[in-house]
Order: C-alpha cells, then sequence, then structure tokens
C-alpha cells in the first residue's frame, strides 16, 4: 500500500510539473492529438482523471491515450515500446529519481492486451498510472 502511495503522488507531482512546465514538444503532442480528439483541448486534467479511472473511457479518449504514446513513441505498431519508455523517464526531472520502480511498473503493465490498440494503449496507460 505505501508503494502504491508513494507512486501516485509521484504521479499527481508529475503531472503538476509537466503541466506547469510543458516543453514546446509536449506542448505540440497535446496539440497534434488535440486536432484529432477536439473533446480533450489538450485537458490534461481530465485525461488524468480518466487514466487514474476517476471518469470513465469512452473509445475517443481511449484513442486520446494512444495518439498521445505514438507521438511519444512509447505506442508503436500496437505494442508498447519499453525502450523509448525508459528513454523518456530516464530524463523526467521527478521520476528519474524513482526509475527502478517506474520501470518495473511498466513491466507489469506492457503484457496488457485490448481489444484493440485504443483500447490496449489504455489499459497500458491506466495500468502505468496506478495499481489494480
Amino acid at each position: 500500500m505505501k508503494h502504491t502511495f508513494v507512486f501516485a503522488f509521484l504521479m499527481v507531482v508529475a503531472i503538476g510539473t509537466v503541466k506547469a512546465n510543458f516543453s514546446d514538444d509536449m506542448k505540440a503532442l497535446f496539440e497534434a492529438c488535440s486536432a484529432n480528439f477536439p473533446n480533450f483541448q489538450g485537458d490534461i486534467v481530465k485525461l488524468f482523471k480518466i487514466e487514474m479511472g476517476m471518469e470513465p473511457a469512452d473509445d475517443a479518449s481511449k484513442c486520446y491515450i494512444k495518439c498521445i504514446m505514438e507521438k511519444e513513441g512509447t505506442f508503436v505498431n500496437g505494442t508498447f515500446n519499453m525502450d523509448e519508455f525508459i528513454k523518456i523517464h530516464k530524463e523526467h526531472p521527478v521520476l528519474k529519481d524513482h526509475l527502478d520502480e517506474v520501470i518495473e511498473r511498466a513491466k507489469n503493465c506492457s503484457a496488457l492486451k485490448g481489444v484493440n490498440d485504443c483500447d490496449a494503449a489504455y489499459k497500458i496507460g491506466t495500468c502505468l498510472s496506478h495499481r489494480h
């Protein structure tokens, strides 16, 4: 339970850090996906709530998560890209100090499958955000 709380706290801090300090690349990623999914309009709070299971996920939200993961290189051809995920998180200002836990979580989540690519990306993204 302690690890779940610590990881959830780190994710909240990470989201807050990302929200406050979006790089130009991240802004472009969210804007590109928002163009395809206008319900989000780059709403990272809504995305966070969906990934944490606080809001229901419809097909559009699942595909929005897939879009983000594809554009960042962590979901390629329907498969989770562990190497790119590690590369991104090695450089993250908050999560890099907890890389072992992040990688362990990613290993556990990477095997999840869905009824389609959007569903698979959603399940992996949700798993990465919290423990079931």
